[in-house]
């Protein structure tokens, strides 16, 4: 895959609903991210890990 193709993952460890989406639409809108929302700390750390 080219370098101009892969996104980077950002993943928002927010639990209030509509910031979490306001921040995952605003990342998902930029050119090369992909945003994803975890609501829960520990999953959010599972997830990085």
């Amino acid at each position: 895959m080219a370098d101009e193709q892969r996104k980077r993952v950002v993943v928002i460890g927010e639990d209030d609903e509509p910031i979490a989406v306001l921040l995952r639409d605003a990342l998902n809108d930029e050119p090369g991210y992909q945003a994803v929302v975890v609501p829960d700390g520990a999953l959010l750390l599972d997830t990085v890990r």
